[in-house]
């Protein structure tokens, strides 16, 4: 409907169109957002991150402490992804042929729940999460603080992993609990 409308537009409609663009200051704030895309995705600690060869990342994702995280080959990182390596100790490894849906979240360190307040005063506990080879992320999976995800495993959408998923299964819920397999010597 919008294209229809402007395909009608005149070329004096469409000149005092462009010229109302330049002197919006929306659109400058839109380009100062364009040009500070590598402080706001944590682009620095992406390059700090080894990356496997073919690996396909989204502009969008972000990285934390990107010095502790390795992401196997051919392993696609879908938009928003957030992979939050520990300060200290808690790395993130991601095996070969991996996908990532949107918004998923992976942190290898919580606050101690039972330290004295304030939260934000207490120590971080830090645990590694290591995802095997060929895992299905799907869009907004929770991985938390030392998860292993098997081979082959598929993480259903909106999932929360707060321990070991056997390789092959299919997890699904909050938490997150084996819901089927998808290993095809079961049938």
């Amino acid at each position: 409907m919008a294209e229809a409308r402007l395909l009608k537009m005149t070329k004096a409609q469409k000149a005092i169109r462009f010229i109302k663009s330049l002197i919006h200051p929306g659109s400058y704030l839109h380009a100062l957002r364009v040009m500070n895309i590598h402080a706001v995705t944590g682009y620095r600690e992406r390059k700090k991150a080894e990356i496997g060869h073919r690996a396909g990342i989204s502009p969008l994702s972000c990285f934390i402490n990107g010095e502790r995280i390795k992401i196997g080959a051919r392993t696609t990182i879908g938009p928003n992804v957030t992979l939050m390596a520990g300060g200290s100790s808690g790395r993130i490894t991601i095996g070969d042929d991996c996908l990532f849906g949107p918004n998923a979240l992976l942190t290898s360190a919580n606050y101690d729940l039972k330290a004295p307040p304030p939260l934000n005063a207490t120590p971080m506990n830090e645990a590694d999460i290591t995802i095997g080879n060929d895992v299905w992320i799907g869009a907004g999976v929770v991985i938390l603080a030392g998860a292993t995800v098997g081979d082959h495993a598929v993480l259903a959408a909106n999932t929360v992993i707060t321990k070991d998923v056997p390789e092959w299964a299919i997890v699904g819920g909050v938490p997150g609990r084996v819901i089927g397999t998808r290993n095809p010597s079961t049938g």
